[in-house]
């Protein structure tokens, strides 16, 4: 089962492509923690930071989109090296460094702040009596 929280929206499909990536992503952590022996919520912090990076990616690409003013066409035009990242976010491939593609699309839009996150809690659980 996958997480589709972060998006319902009809133009990128983001919420079914997130659930998706992070059901896999879960499950290999899943399978690798059995057979480690290790199912502790601590063990599951870098899916967490891995899937909150790529939610991020796409939620920028996403507001982009939405401003009135913005095309993708402008940012090419300007920075053609960078269609490839565009192409990427777009298909799925969000856990990569955007940072030069944010820098570019900031010079024509307003872009949000990434959202804070916390990681898995790692207190002990109450034994059950």
């Amino acid at each position: 089962m996958g997480d589709a929280y972060c998006f319902l929206d009809p133009v990128f499909s983001s919420g079914l492509m997130l659930a998706l990536k992070s059901g896999v992503m879960a499950a290999d952590e899943v399978h690798q923690g059995l057979v480690d022996g290790d199912l502790s919520p601590g063990r599951f912090g870098g899916y967490a930071k891995s899937l909150r990076e790529g939610i991020e990616n796409m939620r920028k690409l996403v507001y982009a989109f939405y401003e009135p003013e913005f095309s993708f066409k402008k940012v090419i035009d300007r920075y053609p090296d960078l269609a490839g990242d565009i192409t990427d976010c777009l298909s799925g491939d969000v856990n990569k460094d955007f940072s030069k593609l944010w820098k570019a699309i900031g010079e024509f839009v307003p872009l949000p702040d990434d959202l804070p996150v916390g990681m898995p809690k790692t207190e002990a659980l109450p034994q059950a009596a």
